[in-house]
């Protein structure tokens, strides 16, 4: 199993009463994840790191 990892970035958005209206990603840096809701003109948004499991094999299951 490979030692270490690489982030990845995503975005939540929210709607009425921060209810989550959707996951986008993944982005590279949290500037990009931002750069994408400001272009998008989204209300109401949040960045953080995104969770990918793999196997021991390394193929992505999540």
């Amino acid at each position: 199993m490979p030692v270490g990892s690489v982030v990845q970035w995503g975005l939540a958005t929210f709607g009425s009463g921060r209810q989550l209206e959707g996951l986008i990603g993944p982005f590279e840096s949290p500037a990009a994840a931002e750069g994408h809701a400001r272009e998008r003109c989204y209300g109401d948004w949040t960045v953080a790191p995104m969770l990918c499991v793999t196997t021991p094999e390394g193929v992505a299951v999540l």
